[in-house]
């Protein structure tokens, strides 16, 4: 994989199943999709005539994948393809689940944009850090999601307002603040501004708390109604698991317009 520090992303693959027929119309979707950052999966395969090499081509991506979005129409709803992949993809529960209807145009835009937020995480981290940010970003992308990560690039002199509210503003528009709190954090003055600043925005924010750091009083009071996890070095595959468990859960809340 790529270097994380380059604050660039992965991830964020979203299975869409739809009926050929609307071709026309998906392209639109797909498009929306990819703008905001994600991979869509669109089958459709002049390649092949076997049926049967169609099908397991497809249930290997299901399996694949944890994400998908199903676009109703009538074409879809007379598609026998589209409701193998939709009776498939509901017996590998569970799995996320989005849909939008091409009978209500005005519904698909905010839904796109809601599913692209749910999918997206962005890790805030000290770079001595690494190895945990590291861990945590990979497990993100076995689950599918967007994962963005912001290293500490500050150098003397840089205005904080204008470097760190950016990158949080845009951290932000794209989904949930997983937020490393260590004692290499702690040494950095951005980290009670960084959480502050999210949390004021009301944005999906877990802290992870390594080894259990002395936290400041500001720290103690931010983290006071909010729901993190204390993580133990070495990092296990366990822990990862319920990091991202819990991030899922941040995730369907979003999908589900709760906040």
């Amino acid at each position: 994989m790529s270097d994380i520090t380059n604050a660039e992303s992965e991830g964020g693959y979203v299975f869409v199943s739809h009926a050929h027929k609307d071709l026309h119309e998906i392209r639109k979707i797909r498009n929306i999709l990819e703008d905001n950052g994600l991979e869509p999966i669109c089958f459709y395969l002049r390649c092949l005539s076997d049926n049967d090499e169609i099908l397991d081509l497809i249930k290997r991506e299901i399996d694949a994948r944890e994400w998908f979005l199903l676009v109703d129409s009538k074409n879809a709803r007379e598609s026998n393809w589209v409701r193998t992949e939709v009776e498939y993809i509901k017996s590998k529960a569970p799995k996320k689940i989005v849909s939008v209807s091409l009978d209500k145009p005005e519904n698909i835009l905010p839904t796109l944009e809601r599913l692209s937020k749910s999918m997206s995480v962005f890790i805030s981290g000290s770079t001595k850090d690494r190895r945990i940010v590291k861990a945590i970003y990979d497990e993100c992308l076995k689950h599918d999601f967007k994962v963005f990560y912001a290293p500490e690039s500050l150098k003397p002199g840089d205005d904080w307002a204008t470097s760190v509210s950016d990158a949080l503003e845009d951290a932000l528009k794209r989904g949930c603040v997983v937020a490393v709190i260590s004692a290499s954090s702690l040494n950095s003055r951005f980290v009670e501004k960084e959480l502050s600043f999210a949390l004021s925005q009301k944005a999906y924010v877990l802290p992870v708390i390594v080894d259990d750091v002395e936290l400041t009083g500001t720290l103690k009071l931010l983290l006071a109604n909010l729901q993190h996890f204390c993580l133990k070095t070495p990092v296990s595959e366990e822990q990862l698991k319920k990091i991202a468990e819990i991030i899922e859960n941040m995730s369907i809340l979003r999908l589900r317009g709760q906040r």
